[in-house]
């Protein structure tokens, strides 16, 4: 009476895939860990620093081990669409900074 393991099984499997649970899979992406730091960026460290020293959200964001470095641009956008307004605009912006900074550097 144990073995009734994969008879009926198979089925659990399939309907896995077409659950309407694929959104979390986004949120994922980025460990939980990090994402409260892009948060705390986005929500707090934002009103701190932002504008006079942008540089030190930028560091924060993209610096040694930060959520930046970690991941890509795309995987953090598609998280991002998962979080409110004010996250994404000003992530957004950072990314805005950090890529326009670094085409218009010069020698």
């Amino acid at each position: 009476a144990q073995s009734p393991i994969s008879t009926s099984e198979p089925t659990s499997e399939s309907t896995s895939e077409s659950q309407p649970e694929s959104q979390p899979v986004t949120v994922e992406l980025i460990d939980l860990i990090d994402a409260q730091k892009i948060r705390d960026i986005a929500q707090i460290w934002w009103d701190e620093y932002y504008p006079e020293h942008t540089q030190s959200l930028i560091t924060q964001m993209f610096g040694w081990q930060s959520p930046g470095q970690k991941y890509s641009q795309e995987i953090i956008n598609q998280w991002l669409e998962t979080e409110d307004e004010l996250v994404r605009d000003r992530i957004t912006q950072l990314f805005t900074i950090k890529n326009n900074s670094h085409t218009e550097e010069t020698p």
